[in-house]
């Protein structure tokens, strides 16, 4: 393996290696709290969609959620932490040798474990606070659509949307790491993310904010939410770990490899 102290030539990928370096030297405390924190930046990005997509789908909307989904990341990017699977920093790092594949194992473990307990966390605090089905209900009913019809009705389906979605959003991170001012941050990410949201894209992370959500709805107040009968029956446990979480989540890991290979690739052609 090599040094952690070589001297690495400049470019996002190598750039990308040293942000996943650092990581690893943190204490786990650090890594859980900080994924955590990412789970829920992502998690009140996913909120602010449901309510912008009440709206009509208009060039307005598709980029106020690109730009809500660039600023929940910008603080994940700043503060040093990851979403999993979405994790280009450690990949970055143990594709190139600078750290090992069980450091970065146990990092995406951990990554994963924090950003699992972030997303829970803000999605049960918006149930039990009442605003998925306080009100008219229309916000809940939007979850319970949006979960019903996205991001797609077979295993091939969300296993595209998950590739997609994860490649967008790890070059939205990816290009992040060529800008120095914040201003620029923002700006670069705000193309693919809002390609992410205006797309139907999906990420592991959105979804279980969401699904759960969709299935307390839907079971608390079936009579009022009613007018999903059919495609909301699929809403269940078992939907929610075989039929949508794990080919959203496969297909992350296989964007994310894809484009960790196709960086790779490039740095060797330009070496």
């Amino acid at each position: 393996m090599k040094s952690r102290r070589h001297d690495l030539p400049h470019s996002l990928l190598t750039v990308a290696s040293r942000a996943g370096m650092a990581r690893v030297e943190q204490s786990p405390a650090q890594r859980f709290v900080l994924a955590a924190s990412a789970g829920i930046f992502i998690a009140i990005a996913a909120a602010f969609y449901v309510s912008l997509s009440q709206q009509p789908n208009t060039l307005v909307s598709v980029l106020a959620s690109g730009l809500c989904f660039t600023l929940s990341l910008i603080p994940v990017v700043l503060g040093g932490a990851e979403l999993f699977p979405s994790m280009l920093a450690t990949t970055a790092a143990a594709a190139g040798g600078y750290i090992s594949p069980r450091e970065a194992l146990c990092s995406g473990l951990i990554v994963c474990a924090g950003n699992t307990g972030g997303v829970l966390f803000l999605a049960a605090l918006m149930w039990f606070s009442g605003l998925c089905t306080g009100g008219d209900g229309r916000w809940g009913l939007r979850v319970l659509q949006i979960s019903a019809h996205h991001p797609g009705d077979t295993f091939i389906t969300n296993l595209g949307l998950g590739m997609v979605g994860n490649l967008l959003l790890c070059f939205a991170v990816a290009i992040s790491h060529a800008f120095h001012s914040l201003t620029d941050k923002i700006l670069a990410m705000l193309l693919p993310l809002s390609l992410f949201s205006a797309s139907g894209a999906a990420h592991g992370m959105v979804s279980l904010f969401l699904l759960p959500l969709a299935i307390a709805v839907q079971s608390s107040a079936p009579a009022r939410f009613g007018l999903l009968s059919g495609s909301d029956n699929a809403l269940s446990a078992g939907y929610l770990l075989a039929g949508n979480l794990f080919p959203l989540v496969l297909g992350n890991l296989i964007g994310g490899g894809l484009l960790l290979l196709a960086l790779v690739r490039l740095q060797r052609h330009h070496a």
